[in-house]
């Protein structure tokens, strides 16, 4: 169990960037050769399609929310690196979704040697990123940034944001908790209504993500 007591907004962030990174590392590795079995088609596609969601909400939720709300507090911060790598990102990911909508087509070589290529892509892009990233808004520059309220204010607005984007939450939720670590999973699952974790995630919404647990952390 967790001792975390006070919210990092900064914090949530690396746990935010440890999904993305392990979602995209499985994505690399499955979409190499001739892809995954053909009875995991169905759930590595869902993959793709919630790891597409979910990073493009991730982004809106920067851009619209925290680097606006930390650029008020450090006037001379500059987030303009980090805004173009999110419109250089966001191009990858259409490229990912164009792929989902391609159907049987989608499983023939070529295509899957396309869909590698742009992960492959994603994946340079992403790790140069977050390291700059968590350089600006990471746990520590957080703290100096903003104080103990504010940074619960932050951590707040931005769970806020990312409810009305991270949608269907029955595919993007689960998504979201099973690609994290058990320690770092326990800690964001209290940030949710214990509806969700108790109620809808392990019944009411399993048939939605359940195609995709083969590629998802126990």
């Amino acid at each position: 169990m967790s001792t975390e007591t006070i919210r990092n907004a900064g914090t949530d962030l690396i746990r935010v960037h440890k999904v993305i990174t392990r979602a995209i590392t499985v994505s690399n590795w499955y979409s190499r050769a001739s892809g995954p079995k053909p009875e995991l088609r169905e759930g590595f596609q869902s993959y793709e399609r919630a790891l597409v969601i979910f990073l493009n909400s991730h982004h809106l939720a920067e851009d619209d929310i925290a680097f606006p709300f930390i650029e008020k507090k450090e006037p001379h911060a500059s987030f303009t690196q980090l805004r173009d790598d999110h419109r250089q990102i966001e191009l990858l990911l259409k490229e990912i979704s164009a792929w989902i909508d391609k159907g049987g087509v989608a499983w023939e070589a070529g295509s899957l040697v396309e869909l590698n290529k742009t992960i492959k892509k994603l994946e340079i892009l992403w790790y140069r990123h977050i390291d700059l990233e968590e350089k600006h808004i990471g746990p520590e520059a957080i703290e100096q940034a903003l104080t103990p309220e504010e940074n619960i204010q932050l951590g707040n607005q931005i769970g806020a944001h990312a409810a009305q984007h991270a949608l269907p939450a029955e595919l993007v939720v689960p998504f979201m908790l099973f690609n994290m670590p058990a320690e770092d999973r326990a800690v964001m699952a209290q940030t949710l209504p214990p509806v969700v974790v108790q109620q809808l995630i392990p019944f009411a919404w399993k048939p939605v993500w359940a195609p995709m647990q083969p590629f998802l952390l126990d």
